[in-house]
């Protein structure tokens, strides 16, 4: 369970005294149908859904807690080796500790019409060792091209009503969808539907006086492809379900931010004991953070250190979020992380909000439905850097926080004093992603060709990265052993081509503290030979290649999805030649490519290659850049055009005569 998620637990007086005695026999007793018609909608597909139904019913047990039932139902034509591979195993989300198996049938239906239905001993049990959690699983038998798969399981669980997203679309058809929520008529939920799904339907002729009955049922759905650069998860179509109020506890606006940030407050910001107050002023002293020239160093040496030294686990237990545990283990849950870092931002009276969002591939945080489900990953701001920090992920600092988080809108802890008690305001704020300047990957080469023999040349490339760009090997590289490292770096030299010969290589700024700072920096030199070959009794040298490998983009069908790429970037390549007197160019037009798009007057997207030649000196420019994240489908052909010329020179090769 998650921090939030126990938070709005404690928000909530169920019906500690009421028993609302409903009864859950018809779905105990729930069952398929015994000669099924799922083979009518067989087509040319490798799967297609022929069931998909959940069925979610919350009921009050004995004691007046809430509990919750769920049914999931679904069959499956599958007409491929790869999808029978695919599904011939069912695992059900059940753990032993929250849940109860209730009831589990699986069965294969053959297109001939012969039934096998799976018995209990084939129900297995698989763990998971980095986690210990088990998992059980039906192993199907006897599927053949054409054979439906059905399975249905019923769990008896921990209620989940703060936030829980319902995905119904996916890379293939389906048929027969049903969704079917109740609850006891106390408890009202809200729901909300995204990317063009239909709302869920109140059923009034529902004859309960004790339930209330919501629906949606679709006859059928498209299937959406994933396509390159795109926020699948986050464009399917999907429900959001919370709930909202329990008018026998008369307890209103249950799921509301406005009462998390309240709550969420006195847990990271706790009064200290005397005790932990001492280990943070040690903490401090020994990060040394206080000769730091100005407030965003003193960040940077806080940030650091804790990374370097503090191991960060997804996961609960008391030792992990008390102060003085952390900081004597070196070992932190994510919110006993946040804890330390507040605690020392607090004491050195630097302004600071911890935040919550989402990925924004997977769900996007929307400021106008507040559910459990957009307070999911941790940042933490400082309004006076306009900067943010992640305190979990070792592969950030500050100002770049996991570009995933970015461009998206979060919701912030900010501090409020009132009648001399301390508490937050839930602020919801977007996160601007990091400008595109900042995320640079520049390459500088220059080539002196021997004018007595032009393949014997050696070329040095100045490669420097920043931002992003580095945010996969800058950080790390002082956790590297020297095998490894010298490995990583050969790897980044060879980025241009796999099959340099390195002659010499000079590495700058490769340690974590540099990340965001200064760039990762690699001075090399190679052998020309990937670079250059005969032509008859010319030469061509192939330029293009030496910017490395370009992404080109097709699209046989029409795009469906927006594009969103991870973060805006930019790109500067800079290739000086010294040309003997002996040799002229042939083709130098080749080089001059143009294409960008604008908005508003302002350039958005750019690539722009061209040369001068002065005094045997040939000056190659190719410069690009996206100072976009999502690009609408209208403008997919622009985008991919502008990508693809960074693909075409590339290709671009001198003929030198």
């Amino acid at each position: 369970m998650t921090l939030i998620k126990r938070i709005i637990l404690a928000l909530i007086v169920l019906c500690p005294t009421l028993t609302i005695a409903q009864s859950v026999e018809k779905l105990e007793n729930y069952t398929w149908e015994e000669k099924p018609e799922h083979h009518q909608y067989n087509k040319d597909e490798d799967i297609i859904t022929t069931l998909d139904k959940t069925v979610v019913h919350f009921e009050y047990d004995k004691s007046g807690g809430l509990i919750e039932y769920f049914l999931e139902h679904q069959a499956h034509i599958l007409n491929s080796d790869e999808k029978i591979e695919a599904y011939n195993k069912l695992y059900v989300p059940f753990t032993s500790s929250t849940s109860i198996l209730i009831n589990m049938k699986a069965r294969v239906v053959k297109a001939s019409g012969e039934t096998i239905e799976l018995d209990d001993s084939k129900i297995l049990t698989s763990k998971d060792e980095e986690t210990d959690r088990e998992y059980k699983y039906y192993a199907f038998e006897g599927i053949e091209k054409g054979s439906v798969i059905e399975y249905f399981y019923l769990l008896k669980k921990a209620p989940s009503y703060s936030g829980r997203k319902f995905n119904f679309q996916s890379t293939h058809t389906k048929h027969n969808l049903f969704f079917d929520l109740y609850t006891p008529r106390n408890l009202k939920f809200k729901f909300k539907s995204y990317n063009g799904l239909q709302e869920m339907f109140l059923d009034t002729n529902f004859e309960s006086t004790e339930l209330t009955h919501w629906e949606l049922k679709l006859d059928s759905l498209e299937a959406l492809d994933k396509e390159s650069q795109s926020a699948y998860n986050a464009n399917r179509k999907f429900i959001i379900y919370k709930l909202d109020r329990n008018t026998y506890a008369n307890k209103y606006n249950i799921s509301s931010y406005s009462s998390i940030a309240k709550n969420a407050y006195n847990i990271f910001y706790p009064e200290l004991e005397k005790s932990e107050a001492k280990q943070i002023d040690k903490l401090i002293k020994t990060i040394g953070c206080k000769t730091a020239q100005n407030k965003e160093a003193m960040i940077r040496s806080i940030e650091n250190y804790i990374k370097n030294t503090f191991y960060v686990v997804d996961a609960s237990s008391p030792d992990l979020k008390d102060i003085s545990k952390v900081i004597e283990n070196k070992v932190a849950s994510y919110q006993g992380i946040v804890k330390i870092y507040a605690a020392i931002f607090n004491k050195l009276e630097i302004k600071h909000q911890v935040g919550l969002t989402t990925d924004r591939f997977d769900l996007k945080f929307d400021k106008d439905f507040e559910a459990a489900n957009f307070l999911d990953q941790y940042l933490i701001y400082f309004p006076n850097l306009k900067s943010y920090m992640s305190p979990t992920e070792i592969g950030s600092r500050l100002g770049y926080p996991p570009f995933e988080l970015t461009n998206n809108y979060g919701m912030f802890l900010k501090e409020l004093e009132v009648n001399e008690m301390k508490t937050a305001l839930a602020k919801i704020k977007f996160i601007e992603p990091v400008e595109y300047k900042k995320n640079f990957d520049e390459i500088l080469i220059d080539i002196n060709l021997n004018k007595d023999d032009i393949y014997t040349s050696s070329v040095k490339c100045d490669r420097s990265t920043g931002g992003y760009y580095a945010a996969s090997i800058q950080p790390y590289m002082n956790l590297f052993k020297e095998d490894s490292k010298k490995e990583v770096i050969d790897e980044y030299i060879k980025y241009i081509d796999p099959d340099l010969n390195i002659i010499t290589k000079t590495v700058y700024n490769d340690d974590a503290k540099y990340f965001g700072v200064e760039p990762f920096r690699i001075v090399s030199e190679f052998n020309i030979d990937p670079f250059i070959e005969r032509a008859g009794k010319n030469t061509l040298l192939k330029v293009g290649k030496l910017i490395g490998p370009q992404m080109e983009m097709y699209q046989e069908k029409e795009r469906v999805l927006p594009i969103e790429t991870a973060y805006k970037r930019n790109y500067h390549r800079v290739i000086k030649i010294n040309v003997p007197e002996s040799y002229t160019i042939k083709n130098l037009d080749d080089i001059n490519i143009h294409n960008e798009y604008k908005e508003d007057g302002e350039v958005k997207m750019y690539f722009k290659s061209f040369y001068t030649f002065e005094n045997g000196v040939l000056t190659i420019t190719a410069d690009e850049y996206y100072d976009m994240i999502e690009v609408p489908t209208n403008l997919y052909d622009t985008y991919r055009k502008i990508i693809n010329s960074a693909a075409d020179f590339n290709k671009v090769s001198l003929i030198l005569e």
